[in-house]
């Protein structure tokens, strides 16, 4: 969609892509199946662009024998760490690093494990389902931790 948009306004190349969350652009393209969308950024005849930086927090990079099986089967495999597609790295720091340079906050994960008796039991006392989830964070905090992320699906 965005390809036939820049077509129409006749824009024809990007000075720069930045490519945010890159290991999404990564996977692999079966010969008769439609290539990702997130695949597409690395193609130029889709979108041109001059140069591309590509950014992640975790690199996606895909063992010898996974690349192995891709050469043999009718494949195109976009792996992180190939120099041609991706470029040469130019910078990275580790999470320790991130966290002591105050860029990422130190985390602790969680996990609970609730019976149904127990989601039975708490329920009664609770009702819906963002107060469960609020009072056990709430409990958690008191307990041991900092800070909570609560994420809602």
């Amino acid at each position: 969609m965005i390809h036939k948009k820049l077509i129409k306004k006749g824009i024809g190349e990007f000075d720069l892509i930045l490519c945010d969350e890159a290991h999404r652009t990564t996977g692999v393209t079966f010969s008769d199946e439609d290539e990702s969308a997130f695949l597409k950024v690395h193609d130029n005849k889709f979108i041109k662009a001059k140069k591309r930086l590509y950014m992640t927090a975790t690199p996606r990079l895909y063992a010898d024998a996974s690349k192995s099986k891709v050469t043999k089967a009718d494949t195109v495999l976009c792996s992180m760490d190939d120099k041609i597609l991706y470029g040469e790295e130019i910078y990275r720091i580790g999470f320790g690093k991130a966290v002591e340079n105050d860029l990422l906050t130190d985390y602790k994960v969680l996990i609970h494990t609730l019976t149904d008796n127990d989601i039975v039991s708490f329920n009664k006392k609770f009702s819906d389902r963002c107060c469960l989830v609020c009072r056990l964070s709430d409990e958690l905090k008191k307990q041991m931790t900092k800070k909570i992320f609560k994420f809602f699906v």
